[in-house]
């Protein structure tokens, strides 16, 4: 009797479990509350990826129709290939990992390989790999005045080949061999092998004490196999990147919270301007119709509800709320869609302080760091008004403009 209660109890305890997990958004929905979502997927218009903590794993539920049709308990990511519009799931642990095609047909994981690699990131079915060996190496030791101290001895990994698998073919193709200095170039981690389409985006560096030292950032033609060294300034000593959805640009980041700005480049790797410093925190993707409609990224409500907020970081957006934010005058927003134009005309009054009664724009300015340190939200306003200086109000009147003329259309 007590054993047939038991089994009856552990019963209601999963499907408790299970019916709290379903969760049934509409596609076209920014928003989705996280508080126990990892990472969420949309693709389509009705199979979701949703990966929570169960018993200290992460696990993965795909549902088509609010339905649990597959689950997978791993610590890798979904990604999504551009060129051969597949899905892929790398399954990943420490140096290697598993390589999943998904179906978002029947919303089912299937092995495509059983080889190991090191990486999440694909392009057109390859895989980037670093072959490494552990050297020793003598490091400066600094003082709180960046004065040298001396020097110490450590041991790290240094890549001394950078290469791309080919998935289907099974085969390796040198890109990179850093063989011959191999103490100069040392590879830390790659940042995003479909950047550019073409080129492989990496940061050399070693690890120590929590920080990156002697940083650099490099990218390599695929085809041409030329190498190009990025130049950021110098005071960006710890960094981290992001890559708009239309991979046209790479964004570097001070890992700083108390700066506010960050540096754009193009696809040739030039520096061109400046845009606001922002959480990057990608918590998954939409697709529709094998078309990549942006990301979701981490942020959080007034009340510290964590959310997660679809956005494509469309640079052109990012340049204009920059100059409103710096006060300086507005131009070319004429071919911005309707959506930027109300959050350009919004951040006029972020800028300021405004408190939004709007979830959307609460989480997407809590995006960025002016806006959601915590003492700029305990002093919220309403009454902004009187704050707007004379660049504000003519950047208002123009995006008005546009937004009128959008509308009548």
């Amino acid at each position: 009797m007590k054993k047939g209660i038991f089994i009856i109890l552990i019963i209601m305890i999963s499907l408790n479990i299970y019916s709290q997990n379903i969760l049934k958004i509409e596609s076209n929905n920014n928003l989705v509350r996280s508080s126990k979502i990892n990472s969420y997927y949309s693709i389509d218009s009705t199979t979701y990826i949703i990966n929570k903590y169960s018993f200290l794993k992460k696990e993965y539920y795909l549902y088509r129709d609010s339905i649990i049709v597959d689950t997978l308990k791993s610590n890798g990511k979904l990604i999504f290939d551009d060129y051969t519009k597949n899905y892929y799931f790398i399954e990943t642990n420490k140096n290697y990992g598993h390589l999943y095609k998904f179906d978002p047909n029947i919303g089912k994981l299937s092995l495509s390989s059983d080889n190991k690699y090191s990486l999440s990131c694909i392009y057109n079915n390859k895989i980037p790999n670093i072959d490494s060996v552990r050297l020793k190496t003598s490091i400066p030791i600094l003082d709180g005045y960046n004065q040298l101290q001396g020097y110490k001895e450590i041991e790290i990994n240094f890549a001394f080949q950078l290469s791309i698998l080919d998935i289907q073919k099974n085969k390796k193709e040198l890109l990179v061999d850093f063989s011959e200095n191999i103490k100069e170039n040392f590879i830390s981690e790659i940042i995003d092998f479909s950047l550019f389409k073409d080129q492989i985006v990496f940061y050399t560096g070693y690890s120590e004490a929590g920080g990156i030292y002697n940083g650099q950032y490099w990218g390599v033609n695929i085809k041409s196999k030329k190498l190009n060294k990025i130049n950021i300034p110098k005071d960006y000593d710890e960094t981290y990147y992001s890559i708009d959805t239309k991979k046209e640009h790479l964004i570097i980041f001070k890992e700083n919270f108390n700066t506010i700005d960050a540096i754009v480049f193009n696809k040739k790797f030039q520096n061109i301007g400046k845009i606001l410093y922002r959480q990057n925190t990608i918590k998954g993707f939409k697709i529709n119709n094998g078309v990549r409609k942006g990301n979701y990224y981490k942020s959080f409500l007034e009340d510290h509800t964590q959310m997660c907020i679809l956005d494509n970081l469309e640079i052109l957006r990012e340049f204009a709320l920059f100059k409103i934010y710096n006060d300086e005058f507005i131009e070319n927003i004429e071919n911005l869609s309707l959506d930027n134009l109300n959050l350009l005309k919004n951040m006029v009054f972020a800028k300021h302080n405004y408190k939004f009664d709007n979830e959307y724009y609460q989480a997407y300015f809590n995006l960025y760091n002016f806006y959601s340190l915590e003492e700029k939200r305990k002093i919220r306003t309403k009454d902004v008004n009187h704050l707007l200086t004379k660049v504000d109000k003519v950047n208002l009147k123009l995006i008005n403009n546009n937004i009128k003329h959008l509308e009548n259309k």
